[in-house]
């Protein structure tokens, strides 16, 4: 067996979002929750036919925190590329497949700082959403040759 390819966890994140507190501040005009997701996101959970807009949305923005966490395990105590102040949330999409699956894309800045960490990193990533809450649990694989 060539242990060369083996990948591994290099990081795990969970996160849990309380949907209809997040729909309330998503509801109130003037902040920026809009301006967390990208517009295919939005698309994605307006298209949807079961559920409402807002429970997509949180579902999604547990996820968003479920990676950065994932990707706070995987630096250890390296420094963070991103503040969560400066963190580009839209660039972090998740979009679901046409069977509902969803996955998780990054922008090219995201994905250039993440490979700096983690060489080939492969994400994994679970939404689940029941009632009020939302959760979502993200695994960070390292497939790069050791």
């Amino acid at each position: 067996m060539d242990i060369q390819n083996i990948p591994y966890i290099a990081g795990m994140g969970h996160d849990v979002v309380d949907i209809p507190l997040f729909a309330q501040q998503l509801a109130v005009t003037g902040t920026r929750f809009e301006a967390l997701f990208s517009a295919r996101e939005k698309a994605q959970c307006r298209a949807r036919e079961s559920g409402e807009y807002a429970e997509h949305l949180a579902v999604r923005w547990a996820g968003k925190e479920a990676f950065v966490k994932a990707w706070s395990h995987a630096l250890g105590s390296a420094g963070a590329p991103y503040t969560m102040d400066n963190f580009p949330w839209s660039h972090i999409e998740i979009l679901s497949d046409h069977s509902h699956r969803p996955s998780l894309v990054l922008g090219r800045e995201v994905e250039g700082k993440l490979t700096e960490c983690i060489k080939n990193p492969r994400i994994h990533v679970s939404l689940s959403h029941d009632g009020r809450m939302a959760s979502a649990v993200v695994i960070l694989e390292d497939v790069c040759a050791r």
